[in-house]
């Protein structure tokens, strides 16, 4: 069953050469050797005076002790840098000034965002004045935003512009191109005063990177970067004249450094250094204490943003839920009281510069929820963590779990599904928690994503035998419970009473059937069905059409109904529409095919906007539905639509650039070296829809992918495009059939 799905609704790179395309074998980083890095600090001299805008405040963060690269080296070494993502970004080429050291001892340089680094590897000279040409070059897809923290790897890289760039060419003496740096900041309304940007930005980079060496367990570079962090701000302090140079962050900067300097030191003393193998940790058996004692080796990846750290994904958490009832009080102390920290870290956005590095007992908790089947814990925002709401909180949080642990008889499984489907108490939140532990958690392949089979019988299924009242009564009782606020308009209610009704179809599928029939009539009758949350309304629908043809209706109903903008997600527009139809348009009143050729239908193709026509033939070409009827046909229809939708044009401000308007939307960029560019000044070429299908079919889906044949340009004149859309006819036309969403 697929429960999951149901309750969550409620719940420097320089350019490469053909043979380079490839991503290169990723290598993991070496640990630091030292927490002792040297310091490279300014010697005042009063002759010096300095141009462009940064000259005002270089004195200042000289003082402050940013590293002085005068007179030293430019090399082109590698060196290594971390991300929030997994802490890792690997061995980094970038160009820095080599500090001097004797030999045979680690040397050390420092970068483009005022940080000191062990050198991994020396390539010798760099030529400084052809890079400074490079930044006077650089233009804005190569800056560092000014109100974003760009991540590590690119901000030590010469091209990326920070502020600390400009303060580093202004004392090498390059105004021009200092200058150069500025010229965006000052087009950005969201500015704050330069000294206060610069301050939070390096300071924000020593943090940064004590965090992303904690993920990858290099505790020494923690060390390193914390002290270097609490240098800055003293720095700051005495050479801004400012007790608060941070502006509001300090304090809570410095507290975070202290606690990862703190887990650091800790980590070095008990051997944890480096990551966790936790696949070979789990082969050797370990039991619940040492289960425990490996939460702080967690390192689970946030894979967007917002988003959350997948925590309960992690081996060491799926296998303490594996662990039974004797887990249970162990993990609830470790919930409690245990201070130590994950290698995993949560962010709100990764530009924004905050991060929480999460607790063992964040961890503890998902093994908990997934023991005693109850979500303890909701998420009040996309910032939001358990860590996050400090050790008053997770102690009550705990003192809750232990109460519920205890009023449920102190068991786990299905014996407590029962007991708390019983209990007239538990809410409905509890009842729809205990009836998914029932069937088997999905589980996903680490390497592929892909659900992992579930293998035996549900756990549910020893309660089979149990009367008055039986698990169907019970699951009945609960759709009871919420049936009459859902009928009122209540969303909530409305899609807890769709969880049921799946529950139930997979617990019992004639009672359940009988109870969905019964309800696809309620929605039908005036069109009820529209007061529902149409996700998850698509979702129930997806997930019960086929053992339950009765609700095939009220998906007729929605698909001709229901523009696409209507719908909450891509998700429930065109990949739900279009599988509904390949599985069951056969037995649809209309024919399928008039939802997407008939002038009344939200589908018709003719008429769709082309923001979502692009949508629809972007999701039919990566199910591979091109050569499958009638999308094949209906496609060939969309190749021959001459009805214009735009017009590409010279920018009349600019002739070296050309705009494209595209049903209200615009896009600049630079006239190509292409022969076939055919738009005159003073002239507009008209764009059609079959333009923007034959190229939507044919433009890779990610910008590092290569076509092996020219896409079709909006800059192209009529008579090229027609000859490259006719090529494209034929080649569907001979292809053969296959894929779909069947």
């Amino acid at each position: 069953m697929k429960l999951p799905a149901l309750l969550l609704i409620v719940s420097l790179s320089l350019p490469c050469s053909a043979e380079e395309d490839k991503e290169p074998e990723f290598r993991p980083s070496p640990l630091t050797q030292s927490e002792d890095f040297p310091e490279k600090t300014w010697k005042p001299d009063d002759k010096e005076s300095w141009q462009g805008p940064f000259a005002e405040v270089l004195r200042d963060f000289l003082k402050a002790g940013l590293p002085d690269p005068t007179g030293l080296p430019y090399h082109r070494i590698t060196i290594v840098t971390g991300n929030c993502y997994a802490g890792d970004h690997g061995p980094t080429e970038i160009e820095a000034w080599l500090l001097p050291g004797e030999e045979k001892s680690p040397h050390f340089a420092i970068a483009w965002n005022g940080l000191v680094y062990p050198v991994l590897d020396d390539r010798g000279d760099a030529d400084l004045k052809a890079t400074v040409a490079k930044i006077l070059k650089a233009g804005e897809k190569d800056r560092a935003s000014w109100f974003e923290s760009a991540d590590e790897a690119t901000l030590v890289t010469p091209t990326s512009l920070s502020l600390i760039h400009g303060l580093y060419l202004t004392r090498l003496g390059f105004p021009d191109a200092a200058k150069h740096v500025l010229e965006e900041r000052e087009a950005d309304r969201r500015m704050s005063p330069l000294k206060e940007e610069l301050a939070v930005g390096w300071t924000w980079s020593h943090l940064d990177r004590a965090i992303s060496a904690h993920m990858r367990g290099d505790s020494k570079m923690v060390l390193a970067s914390a002290a270097g962090l609490k240098r800055s701000i003293a720095g700051l302090k005495t050479s801004l004249g400012t007790a608060d140079p941070m502006f509001g962050q300090s304090d809570h900067w410095i507290e975070q450094a202290e606690q990862l300097s703190q887990e650091a030191t800790r980590r070095m003393k008990a051997g944890k250094t480096g990551s966790l193998d936790e696949k070979a940790f789990l082969s050797s058996k370990p039991g619940t204490e040492a289960l425990i004692e490996a939460l702080d080796r967690i390192q689970m990846s946030q894979i967007s943003q917002p988003g959350d750290v997948p925590l309960w994904e992690s081996p060491i958490v799926l296998a303490l839920a594996e662990k039974g009832d004797d887990a249970v009080e162990p993990l609830i102390t470790c919930l409690e009281s245990d201070t130590r920290l994950t290698q995993s870290v949560h962010f709100w956005r990764d530009f924004h510069k905050s991060r929480t590095v999460l607790g063992v007992h964040e961890a503890a908790l998902h093994a908990l929820q997934a023991l005693l089947q109850g979500g303890f814990f909701q998420l009040a925002s996309t910032g939001d963590s358990l860590t996050g709401r400090g050790d008053q909180y997770r102690k009550e949080l705990a003192a809750g779990i232990r109460s519920n642990w205890e009023k449920y008889g102190k068991q786990t499984g299905p014996r407590r599904s029962y007991q708390v489907l019983l209990d007239d108490a538990a809410g409905i939140d509890g009842w729809l928690d205990a009836a998914g532990a029932l069937f088997h958690p999905t589980r996903y392949d680490a390497d592929t994503g892909e659900p992992i089979p579930p293998k035996g019988p549900i756990p549910g299924e020893v309660l089979r035998e149990r009367k008055d009242p039986s698990v169907s009564d019970l699951l009945e009782k609960g759709l009871a419970g919420v049936e009459k606020a859902a009928d009122d308009g209540d969303e909530e209610s409305g899609r807890a009473r769709m969880a049921f009704l799946a529950i139930l179809l997979d617990w019992d599928p004639a009672r359940g059937r009988a109870k969905i029939a019964g309800q696809t009539g309620k929605w039908l009758k005036n069109g009820v069905w529209s007061s529902e949350d149409v996700h998850v309304l698509t979702q129930f629908l997806r997930e019960v059409a086929d053992r339950t043809p009765e609700v095939l209706p009220v998906f007729e109903e929605m698909a001709w109904t229901l523009s696409p903008g209507k719908y909450d997600s891509w998700d429930g527009q065109c990949a739900f529409v279009t599988q509904m139809m390949l599985k069951h348009g056969a037995s649809m009143k209309r024919p399928a095919t008039e939802l997407w050729t008939h002038p009344d239908s939200p589908w018709c193709l003719k008429s769709l906007r082309i923001s979502t026509l692009e949508d629809v033939v972007e999701h039919w070409n990566r199910r591979k539905l091109t050569t499958t009827s009638p999308f094949g046909e209906l496609l060939d229809s969309l190749l021959a639509d001459d009805t214009a939708c735009g017009t590409a044009s010279l920018d009349p401000g600019n002739p070296r650039k050309w705009t494209a308007e595209v049903d209200l939307e615009k896009t600049t960029q630079d006239v190509p070296d292409d022969q076939k560019f055919a738009i005159k000044p003073g002239t507009k070429l008209s764009i059609r829809r079959k333009d923007v299908v034959g190229r939507t079919l044919k433009q890779p889906r990610y910008t590092s992918e290569k076509p092996a044949e020219p896409v079709l340009e909006y800059y192209w004149s009529v008579e090229d495009r027609d000859k490259w859309l006719e090529k494209l006819r034929d080649e569907l036309k001979s292809a053969k059939p296959g894929g779909g969403d069947r």
